[in-house]
C-alpha cells in the first residue's frame, strides 16, 4: 500500500523570511538591531 506523504517524509521547515535575501533598495534604514541580525556593518 502507498504510504501517506506525511508518514514517508518529514514536513518542510516553516518559511523564514529572515533567510530570504532582500535587495538593498528594499531594505529599511539600517539599525543596530539589523546589523546584529545580518552581520553587515554600516
Amino acid at each position: 500500500p502507498k504510504v501517506p506523504p506525511h508518514e514517508s517524509e518529514p514536513p518542510p521547515p516553516p518559511f523564514q523570511e529572515a533567510d530570504v535575501p532582500v535587495p538593498p533598495e528594499h531594505k529599511p534604514l539600517v539599525t543596530p538591531g539589523a546589523v546584529a541580525e545580518t552581520g553587515f556593518p554600516l
